[in-house]
């Protein structure tokens, strides 16, 4: 979840997309590299820091770095004592990451991107850190299609959307190569197209919805399906449309 999110959070109840989105995340990367075998990660851009805390789980060896420059001291007792694994650290800066010798194995930029005004510069400074080597892979997420900008993206400080072909030319820049990305959830595309033809927006992020924790296990299944869905489309090579963006990277080789 979003800092500013976080801060103005009214119901307790994790967002199903969020939920949805850690399982795309995890299976993705699950299929590219051991995660039991994980030794180093960093959440760039981590928010409430959700996403490490559940990655923890399934990454016993790792220790992992959840870094957000928004972090207030107060926000980082607040998260540390709602954390359920030891090995997490809070940071507040990038810089930060060089504190350790080891070197990192995943980077994560989960919906990170497009609250940064320079993109590209953002994603050199990272990848020119000491302990981003060539076997480091970046996981990034950002909201898909220009088209459907909207007073919700504003409410997020989003300078952007991002298509595929967008994408992989900032990551291009970055110095970084793509070995993997696609759209994923498609019917999520589908609500929000409708949504923006009738001039219908939410501007309060996530976790304001009073949708029942029933109700929040059926949208994080359909989700889920829906990316099953997509992933073999794309098997035999039909690319289905969706309303977020995933990139999976690497350093270029120099």
């Amino acid at each position: 979840m979003d800092l500013k999110e976080y801060q103005n959070s009214l119901f307790s109840q994790r967002h199903p997309w969020e939920l949805a989105r850690f399982e795309v995340m995890k299976d993705i990367l699950s299929r590219r590299i051991g995660l039991d075998s994980v030794k180093r990660v960093a959440d760039i851009g981590c928010g409430d820091a959700f996403v490490v805390d559940s990655l923890a789980a399934h990454m016993p060896k790792a220790n992992l770095a959840a870094v957000d420059k928004n972090f207030t001291e107060v926000e980082k007792e607040q998260i540390l004592a709602s954390l359920q694994h030891p090995n997490i650290t809070l940071l507040s800066d990038i810089s930060e990451l060089k504190s350790s010798p080891q070197n990192i194995d995943i980077v994560l930029l989960m919906d990170v991107i497009e609250h940064v005004e320079y993109d590209v510069d953002f994603l050199r400074q990272i990848n020119s850190l000491p302990i981003i080597t060539p076997n480091t892979l970046f996981f990034i997420t950002v909201p898909a299609f220009q088209s459907l900008f909207s007073e919700h993206d504003v409410f997020l400080n989003h300078f952007r959307r991002y298509n595929k072909t967008q994408l992989q030319a900032v990551l291009t820049q970055a110095d970084l190569q793509v070995v993997q990305s696609g759209y994923f959830f498609l019917s999520l595309l589908i609500v929000r197209s409708f949504q923006k033809l009738f001039r219908k927006d939410n501007t309060n992020g996530l976790n304001q919805s009073k949708t029942s924790a029933f109700g929040n296990k059926i949208v994080k299944l359909v989700l889920l399906i829906d990316y099953k869905f997509s992933s073999i489309f794309n098997k035999i090579g039909i690319r289905l449309p969706g309303l977020s963006l995933y990139a999976l990277c690497q350093k270029s080789a120099s």
